[in-house]
């Protein structure tokens, strides 16, 4: 009776300082009222005593992890429903069920016998429509000469200027530099007509003197003019300097008439651009009465058979892109922060026992969604090894390795108690003695924790504790995730 009453008054207790402190943990209050309720039964009933038996293990060294597992369902990215575009019985069926199919295929026809008149006439339109665009392309051909003729002439202005400017080391106006090269230019030709005057005349002719004193001046005009340039552009304008201001030149006309070609045929790309509307627009009408894949992937389902009367819009093909296959998972705001893109993920199946697959996050949503009443992030995962067992559809576990510790010892939980307020390992020396060493708790799992500073090693004896009374051995390790789209899970390696 005196066990009994000690359990009544510390329930009592218990209730009372849960009342008072207000902040106590959901989890320390879900524990006590568990200890209260196996109490109840244990010593409500018969009276018996329990008993606590202790046994010593040797701690062991493994990979420890921490994972985040959610339930999700595969998908195929890309993936699409293709539909009929028109109405009519089905012809030919090129496909089945898990082939592949490439962009581009056509997997199933309506027979032409059924289709509206439009479509049948549609196709006789089209053959019109490309033989159109084909000689308008073809006529294209001078446009796009023109195009590409002032496009390599504008490249080579730019460059002739910039070798032209260089020699214009005083920053002069080049109007004015222009005009002393122009009276240069002017000088030095009077300069060559008078030389080939004075050179044809005899040596006793009476203009022969005249002759050369207006050419004597002449030079002097000219040498003056080609001084003012020098002093303009600030550098003698020798051979060099002449023979990048005649190529600027020849540039600059080569560019202008590269416009006046390019605008002369510019205006056919209108007619262009409407010839390629009108056999786009007839292609769309022939096509409606074929199913097209628009994507390389798999035909994972079939609606319709040979010979069935189908309207526009009723669907007929799943094509399924199944070499990139994602999970979309979400995950509360609890635990986003701890997933990142790039962090490995294991996944089981349940339509898949006994075999596990790989995948990596690979994208992370950065905005909430509070539709089902608490805010969850959508998080997608890649399986990165793919097989044909994997149907689209199937229900994933997802396990997201948020901390994984290698060659790390490993702790029993039942070996950390509790003495004065702080977490001790018992140890059993080699004379059999127990040692409380102090530990601290990095991180827990299910049945085993991982502790800071490494005070225990591999080899270790330790105390673990047994209660010899205590409900059946079997453990609930809860749902996928349950309301709050995930759970963190923490497990050792093998």
């Amino acid at each position: 009776m005196k066990i009994k009453e000690f359990f009544s008054s510390f329930s009592t207790k218990t209730i009372d300082s849960i009342k008072s402190n207000k902040k106590k943990s959901i989890l320390i209050g879900g524990g006590i009222l568990i200890i209260i309720i196996i109490c109840v039964l244990v010593f409500g009933g018969n009276n018996e005593n329990t008993s606590t038996q202790t046994q010593v293990v040797a701690l062991t060294t493994g990979n420890f992890s921490k994972t985040i597992d959610v339930v999700g369902n595969v998908k195929a990215v890309p993936s699409a429903t293709l539909s009929w575009g028109t109405s009519g019985l089905v012809g030919e069926i090129y496909y089945n069920v898990g082939d592949a199919v490439k962009k581009g295929d056509v997997i199933a026809k309506l027979a032409d016998t059924s289709v509206a008149a439009s479509v049948l006439e549609a196709q006789t339109d089209l053959l019109e429509a490309q033989y159109e665009l084909k000689r308008v392309m073809n006529s294209d051909a001078d446009f796009q000469a023109a195009a590409q003729a002032l496009e390599d002439a504008e490249y080579d202005y730019r460059a002739k200027k910039d070798a032209r400017d260089y020699w214009n080391f005083n920053g002069t106006d080049q109007a004015i530099i222009d005009q002393a090269r122009t009276a240069y230019h002017t000088a030095d030709t009077v300069v060559w007509n008078l030389e080939k005057q004075y050179a044809a005349l005899a040596s006793d002719d009476p203009d022969k003197e005249a002759t050369y004193n207006e050419l004597q001046e002449a030079i002097l005009a000219r040498d003056k003019a080609l001084r003012n340039l020098n002093y303009l552009l600030g550098h003698t304008y020798d051979h060099s300097v002449e023979t990048d201001y005649i190529e600027f030149e020849k540039a600059k006309a080569t560019l202008e008439e590269a416009r006046i070609t390019y605008e002369r045929y510019m205006d056919n790309s209108e007619e262009i651009s409407a010839a390629q509307a009108r056999v786009q627009a007839l292609e769309n009408t022939v096509n409606s009465s074929s199913i097209i894949a628009p994507f390389d992937g798999v035909i994972t389902n079939i609606l319709f058979h040979q010979g069935e009367s189908v309207t526009s819009g009723v669907n007929a093909v799943q094509l399924d892109d199944l070499s990139n296959l994602v999970i979309d998972i979400y995950v509360s705001e609890v635990d986003i922060n701890e997933i990142s893109v790039g962090q490995n993920v294991n996944i089981t199946f349940d339509a898949i026992p006994n075999k596990q697959y790989q995948g990596k996050v690979t994208n992370l949503s950065q905005s909430g969604d509070d539709s089902s009443g608490i805010v969850e992030f959508q998080v997608s995962i890649t399986v990165s090894n793919p097989d044909e067992e994997i149907k689209t559809g199937f229900t994933a576990l997802a396990s997201i390795v948020i901390q994984e510790v290698k060659n790390v010892v490993l702790v029993p939980n039942t070996a950390i108690q509790s003495l004065n307020g702080r977490s001790i390992v018992m140890v059993i020396g080699e004379d059999g003695t127990a040692t409380p060493i102090p530990v601290e708790v990095e991180a827990s799992g299910d049945s085993f924790s991982i502790l800071k500073g490494n005070p225990l090693a591999e080899g270790d004896q330790v105390l673990i504790e047994i209660d010899s009374a205590s409900l059946p051995q079997t453990t609930t390790t809860g749902g996928f995730g349950g309301m709050f789209g995930g759970r963190q899970q923490q497990s050792p390696g093998q």
